[in-house]
C-alpha cells in the first residue's frame, strides 16, 4: 500500500480521538456541565488538551518527510491504539467504577431518522468505533508488503475502500448531526426523554 494512502489513514485515526472530543467535550455536555463536579471538569480538559497534543506529534510522524516513513507510520499508529484502547478499556470496565457511557444531559444516544424510531446509536461507541476500523485498515496496510501486487491485492484493496468510505460517511453523519444539535441542546435532549419513554 503506498505511503498517502497510509498516511490519510491515520491522519483520520488521529483526528478520531483527539478532534472528535475538542468538538464534544468542550461545552455544556462535558466541559461547562453544570451537573458535573469540578474536579471532573478539570480531568476533561486535560485529557481533550493531552489528546490534542498527542495528536499533533502523531500527525508530525505521519507527514514529516523521512528515510523511515513507515516506522514512523507504526508510531502513529501505536498512539491511536493507545488512546482508543483507553477509551474501550473505559468502556467495558465501567461496571467496575459505576461509570456511564452517557449522561441524560450530556450527549445523548443518536436516533438518526426513519431507523431512530427503533435504533438509537451511542455516539461515543459509534464514533471510535467507525474510527478503530480505519486504524485497522491502516494497519492491514502497514503489515502488507510495500511493492505486493496481485488479484488478492486488488480485492484487498476494492474491500477497503469500501469500507473507508462507509467508515468516512458514519463519521461525516454522527459529527456533522452533534454539530447542529448543539443549536438547540435542550431540544435533542427532551426529544431522547420522549423517544425514549
Amino acid at each position: 500500500m503506498n505511503i498517502l494512502t497510509l498516511q490519510i489513514l491515520l491522519t483520520i485515526s488521529t483526528l478520531g480521538y483527539s478532534a472528535i472530543p475538542a468538538i464534544f467535550d468542550t461545552n455544556d455536555t462535558h466541559m461547562t456541565n453544570p451537573r458535573w463536579v469540578p474536579h471532573a471538569r478539570f480531568h476533561v480538559v486535560w485529557q481533550v488538551a493531552s489528546y490534542v497534543g498527542f495528536a499533533l506529534i502523531a500527525l508530525f510522524f505521519i507527514w514529516a518527510p523521512s528515510d523511515e516513513a513507515r516506522l514512523h507510520l507504526w508510531f502513529a499508529t501505536a498512539m491511536s491504539i493507545a488512546a482508543y484502547g483507553g477509551f474501550f478499556f473505559a468502556v467495558l470496565s465501567r461496571a467496575f467504577y459505576d461509570g456511564a457511557n452517557y449522561d441524560e444531559n450530556g450527549v445523548v444516544p443518536y436516533r438518526p431518522p426513519f431507523i431512530g424510531k427503533w435504533l438509537a446509536f451511542e455516539v461515543n461507541i459509534t464514533l471510535f468505533s467507525a474510527a478503530v476500523l480505519i486504524l485497522t485498515l491502516a494497519v492491514i496496510g502497514l503489515l502488507l508488503p510495500e511493492n505486493a501486487q496481485g488479484a488478492a491485492i486488488n480485492a484487498v484493496w476494492i474491500v477497503m475502500a469500501i469500507l473507508f468510505f462507509i467508515l468516512l460517511s458514519i463519521l461525516i453523519v454522527f459529527v456533522g448531526a452533534f454539530i447542529l444539535g448543539r443549536k438547540h441542546p435542550q431540544d435533542q435532549h427532551n426529544l431522547y426523554q420522549v423517544q425514549k419513554k
